[in-house]
């Protein structure tokens, strides 16, 4: 909402900021690790997570870096929200 809301407001600007937002759905991060690690009772997810991992629904961070720089150039309307799999 923060990114669309600049968005909005930037949009007719002379020199606007330009400001996306970008969903890359599933990472393989620490954090990911971590909360797949836990059991149940400490965190309700952890078999979900666990799930995506062993289902290799995960993006590496290498992935998800490429993928940055890939979309760095492009256009998009001020406060999109771009999703990984859109582009």
């Amino acid at each position: 909402m923060f990114t669309q809301s600049v968005g909005a407001e930037q949009k007719n600007r002379q020199n606007p900021v330009e400001i996306i937002a970008v969903n890359p759905g599933m990472v393989d991060t620490e954090m990911q690790r971590l909360a797949r690690g836990k059991n149940e009772q400490e965190f309700e997810m952890a078999k979900a997570f666990a799930h995506a991992f062993e289902s290799g629904q995960l993006l590496s961070t290498e992935e998800v870096g490429m993928h940055l720089l890939h979309i760095i150039d492009k256009d998009f309307e001020p406060g999109s929200i771009v999703n990984y799999d859109e582009i």
